[in-house]
């Protein structure tokens, strides 16, 4: 996901074109799912009988209360959301938001589970901005067609150009809210800026490393040399290769 975008924006930009781009936060995204939607949903993907018929069992008849000092609440049903530590949770929530891209025809829409960005195009700051106001007008519909909500003070727009602009931007809005413009984002884990520089993302995982180095080095002493090699394998490589394909090819300092 993140490098086609990356990609994708990179030939927009270098096109001579203004990219905008939204990075959506669904409020309690995978406590909102409604039940009798995701049934429906899964309905048409052609999950049906006894495979249907198992996952709905899983997720109904489920109760909750709370207990404070001794003393519990009464018990009610959850009716809504999958668990999102398990390993069948993100993947119920992919199927429910699986449509969402045929609803949006103002921009182009990346998802991974609820991490969702949609982005579009344009010759000028109005005309992306107008673009980016008719999606967060559609996506809004899906929304409440879907029983879920969209969080608009953590959702982020960002604009990615190679000129600078000066000038204040208009808004984007959600309702009667607003969405703010950033000029850099955290997406899956990734630091994204409107020049499309990795600088900030290179001295976060320098840091990161550093520290995981530094762990490593106070575990010389144990007697078991393997738990260094599992350690080493399972947490600082991966710190280092993490979507290096995003990164790794790119000039640190941004777009040309």
């Amino acid at each position: 996901m993140l490098l086609a975008m990356i990609e994708q924006w990179k030939a927009a930009v270098d096109s001579g074109l203004t990219v905008g781009a939204i990075f959506i936060d669904f409020k309690k995204a995978f406590d909102t799912v409604s039940h009798n939607v995701l049934s429906s949903k899964l309905q048409a993907f052609g999950i049906c009988g006894h495979l249907h018929g198992w996952i709905m069992h899983y997720l109904t008849n489920r109760k909750q209360y709370t207990e404070l000092n001794g003393t519990k609440s009464s018990t009610l049903n959850v009716d809504y959301g999958v668990p999102p530590g398990s390993l069948v949770g993100p993947r119920l929530f992919t199927i429910y938001v699986n449509e969402l891209p045929e609803s949006i025809n103002a921009g182009k829409v990346f998802m991974y589970a609820d991490d969702t960005t949609i982005y579009c195009t344009g010759t000028n700051f109005e005309d992306v901005v107008s673009k980016l106001n008719s999606i967060m007008d559609q996506i809004s519909l899906w929304s409440v067609k879907n029983k879920l909500t969209i969080h608009p003070s953590k959702s982020e727009a960002m604009i990615i150009r190679k000129s600078p602009f000066i000038g204040p931007l208009c808004p984007v809005r959600y309702g009667s809210a607003f969405v703010n413009f950033v000029t850099s984002t955290t997406c899956l884990g990734v630091t994204i800026d409107n020049k499309l520089s990795w600088s900030a993302h290179i001295e976060k995982v320098n840091k990161n490393f550093s520290n995981k180095v530094c762990a490593l080095k106070r575990m010389c002493h144990l007697p078991q040399p393997v738990l260094q090699d599992i350690y080493y394998f399972k947490t600082i490589i991966p710190c280092v290769t993490y979507a290096i394909a995003v990164c790794g090819p790119h000039q640190p300092y941004g777009l040309p």
